[in-house]
C-alpha cells in the first residue's frame, strides 16, 4: 500500500473537517427543532392545565351557588300553593297601601314558559291608579331580593288628574318545588313491565258479524240479461 501524497492529505483532512462541520449543523438544527416542539407542546400543555383549572373552579362556584340557591329559594309543594301565596302577598300589600282598585292577573304559562325541574319562576300582572309615592311604596312592599320576588316590567300611563298615574308592572319570582313531594311522586308511578311471550294468551277469533252486509252501490253498467228458454 503506497503512502499518501501531500496533496491527498490535505484533500483527506478537507473531507473529514466538512464532514464533522455538517454533522454538528445537522445536529445542532435538530436538537433546535426538537427544542421548538418541546416549548410548543409546553405552552400547550399550561393552557390545558389552566383552562381544567378553570373548569374546576368554576365547577366548584357553581356547587356553591347551587347550595345558596337551595338553602334560601322558597319551596312549595306545586304551583297553585305557590301563586295563592303570592297573590295573597300582592293583595296583602295592596290592602296596606290602600289601593281598593287593583287587577291582578298571572301569566299564562304557555306564553311564559320558563321552568325548569327543580327551579321554577312564576309572574303576575298589576294594574291600578294610584299617585307616584303610593306606586313606589307597594311595589316596595312586594318586592323582596331574600326571596327572589322582583319588579321585572313597569309602565306609568299618565291620567287626566295630574296627581295620579295608570300603573301597569310585573312580578316574577322563582321558587322550588318540594323536593319531598316530587320523590313521592316518583316513587308513586307504577312501572310497566313487558309480558314474557310464553304468558300471552293467543288473540281470540274475530266474531262473525251479526248483522248483514252493507248492499253494494249499483255502478251505471247495465243489468245481463237473462238466457232465453231452451
Amino acid at each position: 500500500m503506497r503512502e499518501l501524497t501531500s496533496n491527498e492529505r490535505r484533500l483527506l483532512l478537507f473531507v473529514v473537517v466538512v464532514g464533522f462541520l455538517f454533522l454538528n449543523f445537522w445536529g445542532y438544527t435538530q436538537a433546535m427543532a426538537w427544542r421548538t416542539r418541546a416549548i410548543a407542546k409546553g405552552k400547550v400543555l399550561s393552557l390545558q392545565i389552566k383552562e381544567l383549572r378553570s373548569l374546576q373552579d368554576a365547577k366548584a362556584v357553581s356547587a356553591e351557588t347551587r347550595e345558596w340557591i337551595d338553602s334560601k329559594l322558597p319551596v312549595y309543594k306545586n304551583d297553585d300553593e305557590f301563586l295563592t301565596d303570592l297573590l295573597n302577598r300582592v293583595k296583602a300589600s295592596a290592602s296596606s297601601a290602600s289601593l281598593d282598585d287593583i287587577k291582578v292577573q298571572p301569566r299564562d304559562p304557555e306564553r311564559d314558559p320558563v321552568k325548569m325541574p327543580y327551579f321554577h319562576r312564576t309572574a303576575v300582572d298589576v294594574e291600578f291608579t294610584s299617585d307616584i309615592e303610593t306606586i313606589l311604596k307597594f311595589l316596595a312592599s312586594v318586592e323582596n331580593q331574600d326571596e327572589f320576588r322582583a319588579v321585572t316590567s313597569l309602565e306609568f300611563v299618565p291620567r287626566k288628574d295630574p296627581k295620579e298615574v295608570q300603573c301597569n308592572a310585573r312580578f316574577e319570582q322563582w321558587w322550588s318545588p318540594d323536593s319531598q313531594v316530587l320523590a313521592g311522586q316518583v316513587a308513586e308511578a307504577p312501572l310497566v313491565e313487558p309480558a314474557p311471550a310464553s304468558s300471552v294468551p293467543p288473540a281470540a277469533p274475530a266474531a262473525a258479524p251479526t248483522s248483514p252486509p252493507a248492499a253494494p252501490i249499483p255502478t251505471s253498467a247495465p243489468a245481463p240479461v237473462p238466457p232465453a228458454n231452451q
